[in-house]
């Protein structure tokens, strides 16, 4: 995430970085491919409608073609996290110190799924109000 300009009403741009790999695009594609492989089985077929993307093109059955349209759709339906990670002042990837403070900004904390320095294994909510908890309270306390 990072700041397009010096509005402080223009949103931040957030770059999730998919698929920034062949590695990765290939993963991806390769699931879509047996998935769309699956689903076009004697087995299968009957139950299924149509394998399609969200412009209603049909999933291509050559793989390089696929790689490019999956990259094209690419999304994410998790929680942006640790996108300004705690830690010491310093640090090449912490934003905020142990108190939610944004390093180098005066009058600056956060207190949200951002200040975690990882995505959680499980669903974010129960980190961020413990984070939050922790954090405000700290903020009026000292």
């Amino acid at each position: 995430m990072y700041l397009t300009s010096t509005d402080p009403e223009d949103g931040p741009a957030v770059d999730l970085n998919l698929l920034s790999t062949e590695e990765e695009a290939d993963a991806l594609a390769g699931g879509i491919k047996i998935y769309s492989d699956l689903t076009r089985s004697e087995a299968l077929r009957s139950r299924v409608i149509s394998n399609v993307f969200p412009d209603g093109s049909l999933v291509p059955e050559e793989f390089d073609v696929l790689r490019t349209v999956v990259r094209k759709y690419a999304t994410s339906t998790l929680h942006v996290t640790a996108s300004a990670p705690m830690g010491p002042k310093g640090s090449r990837t912490a934003v905020t110190d142990s108190s939610g403070r944004v390093h180098g900004v005066v009058g600056l904390r956060v207190a949200d799924a951002s200040v975690l320095p990882d995505v959680t294994s499980q669903a974010t909510n129960a980190a961020v109000v413990m984070a939050a908890e922790k954090l405000t309270s700290a903020w009026t306390t000292g």
